[in-house]
């Protein structure tokens, strides 16, 4: 495992361009979570590169963000993402080549852990890398974004950075809002603003991974790799041919029946088996909510997050109060980011 500075081994993806004036002297922005339905094939993934492909939606969050010009870099915020944070920044300086001097403040929402299944980190690169570029008067592409946060992405270390892995789901779920399909290399396939499903549940089990040394990313992997080689081609099927026509269609049951199979397969299996217990407690989870009249319940990216979509949550609400299992009701963000100027 290579441990580094957040100014150190950065990768130019943009040809060299003019850098036009700055349009403000400072922005904000508040940016989303994601949740990750699933990747489609882990083998595709690769440290260092733009996305190896997946398909979720972006929630809306209590996640804050303020850059401003400054006569040297500072950071105000946790501690824990401010490697994050300052990669994110020399990253756009590196392909930008401008040499102003920021504060970034962050303040993320205090229910949002890390590594959890929200992608945390995959947003706060993508709000900073945005903003700046909305400062400079949006010298690149959404698509020349995805490829710089990808290719720099990283995981925080005891106050350092790690190569880590970018889906491509959260840059994009940020950038266009609401559903997104991203293939290989971040490119993004396919949207859909999301907009007919109001709310999801986020719910937090009281179960606990495996514990590890050092970048996540390798122990989640372990078994994906060998479980979608055999499933990839199901669920590449189910998303293409039944996944999307029931969000066009707006089809709750059926997308919930595809995001349920999807749990029992691939990626999902592997990491939910990861869990105490062999995964029992989430599976049993799952099944409870579904009960209960649940339409879509899944595990998002590698949990333990699970996300719930009902029209009735009203008995899945009670029955987690009940079980004391902390919860909490996001909205969709079916547009990307906006922006604010001082």
């Amino acid at each position: 495992m290579m441990i580094f500075e957040p100014n150190e081994n950065l990768k130019k993806v943009v040809e060299k361009i003019s850098v036009p004036s700055l349009k403000g002297k400072s922005i904000q922005c508040n940016f989303p979570n994601r949740i990750h339905i699933t990747p489609i094939d882990c083998n595709r993934f690769n440290y260092g590169k733009p996305g190896g492909g997946g398909i979720g939606f972006a929630l809306k969050a209590n996640n804050y963000l303020k850059i401003q010009l400054a006569s040297e870099t500072e950071f105000a915020g946790d501690e824990k993402v401010k490697p994050v944070a300052l990669r994110a920044l020399y990253a756009m300086s590196h392909n930008l080549g401008f040499a102003d001097g920021f504060k970034i403040t962050v303040n993320q929402s205090q229910e949002v852990k890390a590594h959890i299944g929200l992608g945390s980190n995959a947003c706060l690169l993508t709000a900073i890398c945005s903003s700046i570029n909305e400062l400079y008067d949006s010298p690149l592409s959404k698509r020349e974004l995805m490829q710089i946060i990808g290719a720099n992405f990283v995981e925080e270390y005891n106050g350092k950075c790690v190569l880590g892995l970018d889906t491509g789901v959260a840059p994009a779920t940020s950038l266009y809002g609401g559903c997104c399909l991203v293939s290989e290399e971040s490119v993004v396939v396919w949207q859909n603003d999301f907009d007919f499903i109001p709310k999801a549940l986020l719910v937090f089990p009281n179960t606990a991974r495996a514990s590890f040394e050092g970048a996540e990313d390798d122990v989640m992997l372990k078994r994906s790799f060998y479980e979608d080689l055999k499933s990839r081609g199901n669920i590449s099927y189910e998303i293409l041919m039944d996944l999307i026509p029931a969000i066009v269609n707006k089809d709750l049951h059926k997308i919930g029946d595809v995001i349920w199979n999807i749990q029992f397969s691939g990626t999902h299996l592997s990491m939910i088996q990861g869990y105490e217990d062999y995964g029992a407690k989430i599976y049993g989870l799952f099944g409870k909510i579904k009960s209960l009249g649940a339409e879509i319940v899944g595990l998002s990216s590698v949990g333990p997050c699970i996300f719930v979509i009902s029209k009735n949550m009203q008995s899945i609400l009670e029955y987690l109060q009940s079980e004391n299992i902390e919860n909490m009701l996001c909205d969709i963000q079916t547009k990307p980011i906006e922006f604010i100027f001082d």
